[in-house]
Parts: structure tokens; C-alpha cells; sequence
């Protein structure tokens, strides 16, 4: 399967080569010049994930018209602060009927929309979104250790379809139809990952860092229900 992969930070470095190693061919978008240059040359992100070399089946390219022309599969990995406008410049290149899978945890700042919204308001070509994420941490994606995602989508024929493309045998990815519910999880439960290491480097102790957890897990819920999920 030929997949494009748009953003070249940690995240969707590991899951570039997560992907390749399951036989793909990947064209990786990467905007910074410098760092294109590097991985060409060295065929290591020594910016964003230095350590794992890249699979002889990953592109990097600067060009988005090349990244993301002709796929059926194309996943999305940038901050959610660009999300919209680099969105916008993919628009013309997307063909009808692809799979757009947001691999980006957040929410957008001036508008607090939720990723998959951002894509059904701004892509112009029919598609079909969906949602990859989890408790997970790029080094260890992109060193095959035994992890969990979810994939989320609207149909639980869509949610398969994702699953069937990134699951292997040290990587469990669970389906969910609450595509809503699977993006706020994956960007609030940023929020109290934070606030507990906060506590920690405080010495506050384990009450306070339990209580942070439980807490922020009940706050996360109230969102998530009041946003629809």
C-alpha cells in the first residue's frame, strides 16, 4: 500500500517506519529544509527521533502535491495549531474517496474544535475521516516494544480498515466508533500528564499525584460528555 504521511516530528517519524516495516511505501512530508537535507543523507530524523534509521521504502519529500497525490491512505501527523492551514494547502492535491487518518492530539485554539471537525470543515473532496491514538510514546513505536492505540471512526467498518493497516504483532490497536470521545481523550489526557509531573518534580508526594489522576480523569469524562461523545 502506498501511504502518505504529512509531518515529520517524533510521531509521525515512528509511525513512518512503523508502517514501512508492515510492508508499505511511504511518502514522508517534511518542512523543514534542513532536516529533509539530513534525511537524506543520513536516513535518520537525528532531529526528532535520532537512533532509528528509516526503512528503504520512506520518501521524504518537501512537496506535498507528491506526498499526498494519488493515495488512498493518507495520514495526518502536525501540530493541531497548524493543522487547519496546512490543510488548506493539501486541499488541491487530495483524491476522492481517500481514508484521512489524524494521528495529532488537540484541540484548535481560537475555534476549540476537535481535529476530525477541522477536517469535515475544511477538505473539499469527498473523504472518509478517522482517528489514531493512545497512550503511547514515539522511541517505542518506532522500537517495536508492545503497545496499545485506538482507532477511531464513524463507521465500525472504517474503524477495521485502520486497525487492519497499522495493527502488527507487538501493536494492539482496539477499534471505537466515538471518534469525538477518542480525540478529546488523547488531548486532555495531555493536560493531566503534565500537571502530574508537575506534582512529581514538587515532591507533593503519591496522594496529590492519585488524586491529579482521578480527578482529571472526571474532568476529562464531563468534557467528553458535553462535547458529544
Amino acid at each position: 500500500m502506498n501511504i502518505g504521511i504529512v509531518g515529520a516530528g517524533s510521531w509521525g517519524t515512528a509511525l513512518s517506519i512503523l508502517l514501512a516495516n508492515q510492508g508499505n511505501q511511504i511518502d514522508l512530508w517534511v518542512y523543514e529544509k534542513d532536516l529533509f537535507e539530513i534525511i537524506n543523507s543520513t536516513r535518520e530524523n537525528t532531529y526528532f527521533l535520532p537512533g532509528h534509521s528509516f526503512p528503504e521504502n520512506i520518501r521524504p519529500s518537501k512537496s506535498l502535491k507528491e506526498v499526498v497525490s494519488e493515495k488512498e491512505v493518507i495520514l495526518i501527523v502536525v501540530p493541531s495549531h497548524v493543522f487547519r492551514p496546512i490543510l488548506n494547502d493539501l486541499n488541491p492535491f487530495l483524491m476522492e474517496n481517500c481514508l484521512v487518518v489524524n494521528a495529532s492530539k488537540g484541540i484548535e485554539n481560537d475555534t476549540l474544535s476537535t481535529i476530525h471537525e477541522i477536517l469535515k470543515e475544511t477538505i473539499r473532496v469527498r473523504f472518509t475521516p478517522a482517528t489514531i491514538s493512545g497512550p503511547t510514546f514515539a522511541v517505542e513505536i518506532a522500537a517495536g516494544v508492545p503497545s496499545a492505540l485506538v482507532a477511531a471512526a464513524e463507521s465500525p467498518k472504517t474503524a477495521e480498515r485502520v486497525q487492519r493497516i497499522f495493527s502488527n504483532s507487538r501493536l494492539r490497536v482496539f477499534t471505537s466508533t466515538d471518534l469525538m470521545g477518542v480525540e478529546l481523550g488523547g488531548a486532555l489526557k495531555n493536560v493531566i500528564a503534565i500537571a502530574t509531573g508537575i506534582s512529581d518534580g514538587l515532591q507533593l508526594g503519591n496522594n496529590a499525584r492519585a488524586a491529579l489522576i482521578t480527578r482529571g480523569l472526571i474532568e476529562i469524562t464531563r468534557i467528553g460528555t458535553a462535547m458529544g461523545a
